[in-house]
């Protein structure tokens, strides 16, 4: 079979750290080849290469159609070579219209040129009637449901490889790069999209797919790539996965068969929580999650997790009514709350705090001081006849900075002087500092170095030893498993595993997340 894409020797350095260590693959015209491994294991920054976004190191070689490239890539130049790429946060525009987000590259190439919308909405039309695409062109696509702004951002990438080819019926030799474009799709959904990729190969264009789920790449590709590390481990066809253990060869081919990563901490096993139940989860549904039920007892670190897109990662905003529930109660030592009617005021004041996952979106104002954004959910108590005691909130404020040794411990300085770590201890101390019966985390040590990751796990730990419940929310299977009583493993936004105790390694938890549910994508032809 002829190949669209070929890369030799592709590697990439940081400083010392070696992200890409000369890596080769291929892509066939006609089929899906799965690009699958770990965070951290070099598939971003492969693409990034491709794509333009990173300069690889001296010695790689990139041959598209033919047409041999030894030299990096500058941004954009993939267009003209005939590759197209969807990330994850699809590249659309929400406030404009469907036909403005498909034929935007045209628009702009017209220069200053009269705009016929007649004409362009014409053309966007056809192409949506061609994939059998219900909508009307004029629709913004922030109204659109995820699946169908996935769709528009498929069909846009297809169209524009059929411009570059010069043919309006066929991609035929262009390379389409799909960076886990179905992560926050459900079953019927993925079904969707699927459709749409097998048109793609059809065409005769070779498509790429990044994804964690392991069923839907064993399902939709042809052939699978697998890194470790920066490192190729190996190119293996799909076909020889789809029995019973493949999963299970994949997980082992992925991680290389390590175990006991999590380094389980012996002293946190040796000290279990209590019995009591301090709060309890019902039904509770959102966006992706559905009818998620669990119990937490006191002093329990409960871990939910799961791939990216599976539903876990909205439930702490669910329960602090910082997302809109559909659906489900919340029993917090005997009192029951309708979820779906929680807002985050409600939340504080029945003792339930959040650490949101986007820091610098949702967990701190930037332009106020570390006192201001610590005492924020408890400024209530340093106000006599409505006045603020400025003395004793800072005196409070600079011992809580000390107790969680955030640095520098000067209640006065911008948030944003302060570095990530020590932004994300403050954010954790302020709301250690309502003291909740329940605490939610969301991601609570991304982008955080080392020792600042091991800080707010030991704090969080000993706060639920000393009695609050914790539902620590996160994708890092290792951090999981270090820091977790008991694991819940949601895919495709409902319960299939729950790990507990000693039981509980980065491993399993990694085996359970890649097992997932089955997948909603058919094999391509």
């Amino acid at each position: 079979m002829r190949h669209v894409l070929s890369v030799e020797h592709a590697s990439k350095h940081f400083g010392g750290v070696i992200a890409l260590d000369d890596v080769s693959f291929d892509v066939q015209a006609g089929e899906v080849h799965a690009l699958l491994g770990q965070n951290g294991s070099g598939k971003s920054t492969l693409i990034k290469c491709l794509s333009g976004y990173h300069s690889p190191e001296p010695g790689w070689r990139l041959t598209i159609n033919g047409t041999k490239i030894e030299r990096p890539l500058h941004p954009g130049e993939f267009r003209q070579l005939g590759m197209s790429f969807v990330h994850q946060d699809l590249g659309l525009v929400p406030s404009l219209s469907i036909t403005e987000n498909l034929r935007a590259g045209v628009i702009v190439a017209g220069g200053l040129s009269r705009i016929r919308w007649r004409e362009q909405y014409r053309i966007a039309k056809a192409l949506l009637d061609e994939f059998e695409i219900d909508i009307d062109p004029r629709d913004a696509v922030e109204t659109l449901r995820p699946v169908d702004r996935a769709l528009i951002a498929l069909v846009r990438a297809v169209d524009e490889l059929r411009r570059w080819k010069g043919s309006a019926g066929a991609a035929e030799g262009g390379v389409l790069f799909l960076d886990e474009v179905t992560a926050v799709l459900d079953r019927a959904g993925k079904n969707r999209v699927g459709a749409l990729v097998r048109r793609i190969v059809a065409d005769g264009a070779g498509v790429v797919v990044v994804s964690h789920d392991l069923k839907e790449m064993v399902d939709v590709a042809n052939r699978i790539t697998m890194l470790r590390d920066g490192s190729l481990i190996a190119t293996v066809d799909a076909a020889e996965y789809e029995n019973p253990s493949g999963i299970e060869s994949l997980i082992e081919l992925m991680t290389g068969n390590r175990r006991d990563n999590g380094a389980i901490n012996v002293e946190r096993r040796a000290t279990p929580p209590g019995d009591r139940v301090v709060a309890a989860i019902s039904d509770l549904t959102g966006s992706l999650a559905r009818k998620f039920s669990a119990e937490l007892h006191e002093g329990e670190v409960l871990a939910v997790t799961g791939l990216v897109g599976a539903g876990w990662e909205e439930i702490p905003a669910l329960l602090f009514g910082a997302r809109r529930a559909e659906a489900g109660t919340l029993t917090l030592d005997g009192e029951t709350f309708d979820v779906a009617r929680m807002s985050p005021g409600n939340a504080i004041s029945h003792g339930i705090g959040l650490v949101p996952a986007n820091r610098q979106e949702d967990g701190v104002v930037s332009d106020l001081s570390v006192r201001a954004n610590v005492s924020l959910p408890v400024l209530s108590t340093f106000m006599a006849k409505g006045r603020l005691v400025a003395r004793e909130e800072r005196a409070r404020i600079r011992a809580v900075l000390d107790g969680y040794r955030v640095v520098p411990p000067d209640p006065e300085l911008e948030i944003q002087a302060l570095s990530g770590g020590n932004q994300q201890k403050a954010v954790v101390a302020k709301w250690l500092n309502i003291k909740p019966r329940l605490l939610l985390l969301q991601d609570p040590t991304q982008g955080v170095d080392v020792s600042a990751r091991e800080r707010i796990q030991d704090i969080v730990w000993r706060a639920a030893r000393a009695g609050m419940a914790v539902l620590y929310a996160s994708a890092n299977y290792e951090e999981v498993a270090a820091v977790a009583d008991r694991v819940i493993v949601v895919s495709d936004g409902v319960i299939t595993t729950e790990i507990v105790g000693a039981d509980i390694t980065e491993d399993a938890v990694t085996a359970a997340c890649l097992r997932g549910a089955p997948s909603g994508l058919e094999e391509v032809a």
